[in-house]
């Protein structure tokens, strides 16, 4: 059973961190305020930079004849759209995927496989990622 000093000292331990916390959490200043202001004010022009790109590589993508650019340019725009809309970027990672399937080698399968992962547990669907993953050719992929 603990004495009490070590109780006291534990609770004068917690206050102390608990007072360091609320000092430093008091320290934001309204120079740091305005920064993140000034930068979510940014946030239509960094989407519409986001989407002139994602319809060139679109654009790109229904150009191009061959199956190695178009998985290429099917990965680009999965990069594109995973950290910026998540159905978009799932949709486009199972058309990367099939296609890799289709047209691609052990590598791409796998690369395509990661990404689509990727997303996955980036929307926190855990179990759909990894039953994703494990019908991934690994063992068989060459390493690049």
């Amino acid at each position: 059973m603990p004495g009490i000093y070590q109780i006291i000292k534990h609770q004068s331990i917690f206050l102390l961190v608990a007072f360091l916390f609320c000092f430093a959490c008091n320290q934001l200043d309204k120079s740091s305020l305005d920064q993140l202001d000034a930068e979510i004010s940014k946030r239509p022009v960094k989407e519409a930079e986001k989407n002139a790109r994602v319809n060139e590589l679109k654009k790109m993508l229904m150009d191009a004849d061959e199956p190695g650019p178009r998985l290429k340019l099917l990965q680009k725009i999965c990069e594109e759209y995973k950290s910026f809309s998540f159905d978009s970027a799932s949709k486009m990672s199972l058309l990367y995927l099939s296609s890799a399937r289709k047209f691609g080698t052990n590598a791409d399968i796998v690369e395509a496989t990661i990404l689509n992962s990727y997303i996955l547990l980036s929307a926190g669907i855990i179990n759909q990622a990894i039953d994703s993953l494990k019908k991934a050719p690994f063992k068989t992929c060459e390493p690049t």
